[in-house]
């Protein structure tokens, strides 16, 4: 049982005047007190009404600690202790302060950058990574191999790296006496990187109704790759073209175009570009007579990279 010389010291220790009665805690001040039950704890309460169990050893379970808010103390995890759940039980991710590590199932980072898409650290338990950047329309998501983030780059097509553009904006020549581009479509720099890689291009427009002589030319960069003039009247024309890369500045031109009563045959016309510069795809037309002599209708240039 609980002798009085025990008692004294717990009374003494508390700096309180206690009541100890069996049963349950006297009302309106402080208790020790005994709830009866065969082996159960020394419990107090105090002039507040809170009740707890007075532990016997070192170790107090959270069960007896009353439901509550604290607002004047803090519980510090000391070095080598741990807070931990089980079961059902759950701590507050509102309760969680500071950067919580991959290995204790957090991401190792304060804070990472809008949009970006999250990778492994390092290591297995380093810091989350974000890729170094967000990205453009069309883009996939590239690995760079072992040991390296992934990257956004355009679409990849049988090898190489695909470009497809397309104007479909008409326009008409002015009668300037000068050649005039009529459609312009840029070729990346560096796009043609190896021997074989392709540029397959088609244009097509519509020659005015009036018997003037028409001057219509392809050009990539300074190389007239396909042309011709034609006296037609109301005839459409079309260029379909293929440049094939033969050399760091060296390229040739097959396919060829026609205008209702005239069709060039095919035929090979050597290019001379440095394909590391960008490089403009050009419609141009030359009509010295009449304004809207010549209309460029649509261009489009495909890139295919070369058979690996």
């Amino acid at each position: 049982m609980f002798g009085l010389g025990g008692f004294s010291k717990v009374a003494h220790w508390l700096g309180k005047s206690f009541g100890f009665v069996s049963g349950a805690a006297q009302s309106g001040r402080p208790s020790l007190w005994w709830d009866g039950t065969a082996g159960g704890p020394l419990k107090f309460t105090t002039d507040t009404g809170v009740t707890g169990n007075v532990a016997s050893s070192t170790t107090l379970s959270f069960d007896d600690l009353a439901t509550g808010t604290n607002t004047g103390a803090t519980m510090v995890v000391g070095t080598g202790a741990s807070l931990a759940a089980s079961g059902t039980g759950t701590i507050a991710a509102t309760s969680v302060t500071g950067t919580v590590p991959v290995a204790n199932g957090g991401t190792g980072r304060a804070s990472t950058t809008a949009y970006a898409v999250q990778c492994g650290g390092t290591t297995a338990t380093g810091g989350h990574q974000p890729i170094a950047a967000l990205g453009a329309l069309g883009q996939v998501l590239t690995s760079g191999g072992a040991g390296v983030l992934p990257t956004f780059q355009d679409a990849s097509v049988a090898g190489g790296t695909a470009q497809f553009d397309v104007n479909v904006t008409p326009a008409t020549t002015a009668g300037t006496a000068t050649w005039e581009d009529l459609c312009v479509i840029a070729l990346d720099a560096g796009k043609m990187a190896s021997n074989g890689d392709k540029l397959k291009i088609t244009a097509s427009g519509v020659l005015a109704a009036n018997a003037n002589t028409k001057y219509v030319r392809m050009r990539i960069g300074f190389t007239d790759i396909c042309s011709w003039n034609d006296a037609g009247s109301g005839y459409k024309w079309q260029f379909d073209t293929e440049v094939i890369r033969t050399g760091a500045a060296t390229g040739i031109w097959k396919g060829f175009s026609f205008a209702a009563n005239f069709v060039k045959n095919p035929e090979t016309v050597a290019i001379g570009e440095t394909w590391a510069n960008a490089l403009d795809i050009k419609i141009q037309a030359y009509t010295p007579t009449t304004a809207g002599d010549v209309t460029n209708n649509a261009l489009s240039v495909e890139y295919y990279p070369a058979p690996t």
